[in-house]
């Protein structure tokens, strides 16, 4: 019997998750209105620097695991700081407002959509190259620093990415609904596992 905590570090699943949610980041960026789309009283990054952010930050992550994959004993043995990051993994939600991006992971101020489209691609394909090394993935005991949490494995990042970018596909359709613009992608991707 499987269990929802054992699911959580279901790499195939999350890396799942994270394949699916590509969809919705690609049509933000191809729908002109929502990508321009912006409410200050949900967030104050509107929907184009909200798609960069997770664009830079996947990018950024799966450098990372490269990165582990090429070191395997880098940060091996280290893990989370923060008693809080291993059950917000597991609730697969991050709580609003509790911690702000550091600068080098700041959008431009107004992202253009056909840059962030480029970003959101380079970061696609290294993700899906990093699919075809789940079993090493799995294996490595290496591990990356987040900036607040501490360090987390490849499986870990894995699961990581998936809740971040569905944190910000939940914020992006809060933006629309008070913008009154149509979500366009399946609400479904705000979901994690």
């Amino acid at each position: 019997m499987t269990t929802a905590t054992t699911d959580v570090w279901d790499l195939d699943k999350n890396l799942a998750t994270v394949g699916r949610q590509w969809a919705g980041l690609f049509a933000l960026c191809g729908d002109s209105a929502a990508y321009a789309a912006s409410a200050e009283s949900v967030s104050g990054w509107g929907v184009a620097r909200q798609v960069n952010h997770v664009g830079i930050a996947l990018n950024l992550i799966a450098q990372a695991i490269e990165g582990m994959l090429a070191n395997p004993e880098q940060g091996a043995g280290l893990g989370p700081t923060q008693p809080f990051a291993m059950p917000m993994l597991e609730a697969g939600s991050i709580p609003r407002g509790r911690g702000q991006a550091p600068k080098f992971l700041h959008p431009p101020a107004t992202p253009a959509a056909a840059e962030t489209r480029a970003l959101l691609q380079s970061a696609k394909d290294r993700w899906d190259a990093l699919g075809a090394k789940r079993g090493q993935m799995k294996q490595t005991p290496a591990t990356f620093q987040h900036f607040a949490l501490g360090h987390f494995t490849c499986v870990q990042w894995a699961r990581f990415m998936a809740v971040h970018t569905a944190h910000h596909l939940k914020i992006i359709h809060d933006i629309l609904d008070h913008a009154g613009q149509v979500t366009p992608y399946d609400n479904a991707l705000e979901e994690v596992n």
